[in-house]
């Protein structure tokens, strides 16, 4: 605030719902956070006249994906927003067939594995012929629903996951297959965006592999997105990128054109 900005937190469609609630969020689902992002910054400036018309957008981990999200469907949905001068994801989940992939695999890591059940639940809730039972068994399915949602041993499922075998998170090859293709349209980019993005991500994060970062950032560069990106040595899931985040915004509101690393 004591920099001149005005800041709107959005709530996720279905975040936060109690055990038995409907319905749940639709975990990573983009269309569903970059519209509530968007909606956001319209609440916003209908609420005080003295926000301004310029905005920006940071998140992280999924609001990192949200934000970039944002960004895409901004053309075409964010007409009464104002003007979106800029985006910053913070450690993105980008491409959860990544998640997909070292499930089956078995090499899912210890949080990883709280965050896979997380997002097969969300898939199955947007209504296809996704069923959790075919994905997450054991362990993983008895402690689902304190899992995906605000319970007070929501923590202590999770830790119970971290411990489940590998055989607890892994299906056939033809339901593996099905969620994939589902997936596939989660992966982000998937247009081109004219909003400048900052991409700040690191090189040990343990929920986000390095290389699905750097595949998606090369699949942007090829849409002719204006991309800038800052690969932390040793930076894991929780670094902090406010430093380089906080410069690149400051730039954006004064006007200083971006660069690009593409």
């Amino acid at each position: 605030m004591q920099d001149g900005y005005a800041v709107v937190a959005p709530d996720y469609q279905g975040l936060g719902a109690r055990i038995g609630a409907s319905p749940a969020h639709p975990y990573l689902e983009p269309r569903t956070v970059g519209y509530n992002i968007i909606d956001a910054a319209c609440a916003a400036h209908l609420a005080d006249a003295r926000i301004g018309e310029s905005w920006l957008v940071t998140g992280i981990s999924q609001g990192g994906a949200a934000a970039w999200a944002a960004a895409e469907l901004y053309p075409s949905y964010g007409a009464g927003s104002g003007r979106l001068l800029g985006v910053v994801a913070a450690v993105p989940v980008l491409d959860p067939v990544d998640l997909v992939d070292r499930a089956q695999a078995g090499g899912l890591s210890h949080s990883q594995k709280y965050v896979y059940p997380i997002l097969v639940a969300g898939v199955a809730q947007a209504g296809v012929d996704i069923d959790v039972d075919d994905y997450l068994h054991g362990i993983v399915k008895d402690a689902l629903l304190r899992i995906i949602s605000c319970s007070p041993d929501q923590w202590v499922a999770g830790s119970e996951i971290e411990s489940a075998p590998v055989s607890d998170l892994q299906a056939d090859p033809v339901p593996a297959d099905r969620l994939r293709g589902h997936l596939q349209r989660y992966r982000l980019p998937q247009q081109r965006t004219p909003i400048p993005l900052l991409v700040v991500y690191g090189s040990a994060d343990e929920i986000i592999a390095t290389a699905a970062v750097e595949a998606a950032l090369a699949r942007a560069c090829a849409l002719g997105d204006h991309v800038q990106w800052t690969r932390v040595p040793g930076g894991d899931h929780n670094l902090d990128a406010q430093p380089v985040a906080g410069q690149w915004m400051a730039a954006r509101v004064a006007g200083v054109p971006a660069l690009s690393d593409c």
